[in-house]
């Protein structure tokens, strides 16, 4: 059996279009014997593996091929296109190489490869990176990522605000803040931006790792906490103060300032031990009244 060589591998990235780069790379490679024949219009089989990291580095693709050489000896194909054995030519992150390129080859057309050639991918595939990088929304910004260019969607395909959260496969839409190992001190932040006066002068809203929501006016920790709802009592702090450690001791705990009740058929209800409820109101002297009601 005469025994082959790949005297040279030829890699050409074929642009569909000058905005678009395909997901396939373009392989010739002259195969001569060693007598340095050309081994001319006849089928050979090729085994074509792209290693990571070095020349004895993993396999992150395999494909095989069938190919029929020219008359010069020449056979074309086109990585991407041939019969997978492992990996997927498209999911290669050429950012995260270097990568080779190793041919094997058997020149009877089967799969007793008997050929080795093993080079370095130096440039040309990577305008398959360039081509994902180039679809890339997101910039850089330092160690920040931002994006300016209209509303976001997560679930939907057409946001109508600067971010909307749609449900995924009826599994609802959530954002998740994992407190972790944070102290009772500190809070994941919801901050608004007042950018009429290019300062953060609105509010937030913390949430903290004791189970509570707190809602302010300005920054933390030149901020006032205006409303605090304790998530396992399910109590509610208004005008309370340090109210990441201090507790809320009832449902409603107002401090430095009114309730007020503009609606002059309402009131406040009360139960009574029977079980009845009653609306606490008062007349146009200021005496409380009580009326018997049906229990909300």
């Amino acid at each position: 059996m005469k025994f082959l060589y790949t005297i040279f591998a030829l890699l050409i990235l074929s642009f569909e279009s000058l905005a678009q780069a395909p997901d396939k790379m373009s392989y010739q490679a002259v195969v001569r014997d060693l007598n340095n024949m050309l081994i001319a219009n006849q089928s050979v089989g090729i085994r074509l593996s792209i290693l990571q990291a070095s020349v004895t580095g993993p396999a992150v693709y395999v494909e095989t091929h069938m190919a029929t050489t020219n008359i010069n000896g020449l056979a074309t194909l086109e990585i991407g296109s041939g019969t997978v054995v492992t990996g997927i030519f498209n999911g290669i992150d050429w950012s995260n190489g270097p990568y080779f390129l190793k041919t094997e080859t058997d020149p009877t057309g089967g799969t007793s490869y008997s050929i080795l050639g093993t080079s370095q991918l130096i440039s040309v595939p990577y305008a398959l990176h360039a081509k994902t990088a180039g679809n890339l929304i997101w910039s850089k910004n330092g160690n920040d990522a931002f994006y300016n260019d209209g509303n976001i969607g997560i679930g939907t395909s057409i946001p109508s605000s600067t971010v909307e959260i749609m449900p995924i496969n009826n599994t609802g839409a959530a954002i998740l803040l994992n407190a972790g190992n944070l102290s009772s001190s500190v809070a994941h932040k919801f901050r608004t931006y007042k950018a009429s006066t290019n300062q953060h002068s609105e509010g937030e809203f913390r949430l903290y790792n004791t189970n509570k929501f707190v809602f302010a006016n300005g920054f933390w920790p030149n901020s006032t906490d205006l409303m605090t709802i304790e998530l396992a009592s399910g109590n509610v702090g208004i005008g309370q103060t340090n109210t990441a450690t201090i507790p809320i001791n009832s449902k409603l705990q107002i401090k430095g300032g009114d309730v007020y009740i503009e609606d002059i058929a309402k009131g406040v209800i009360m139960t009574s031990p029977n079980g009845q409820c009653w609306r606490i109101t008062v007349d146009n002297s200021g005496n409380l009244m009580t009326n018997s009601i049906t229990c909300p």
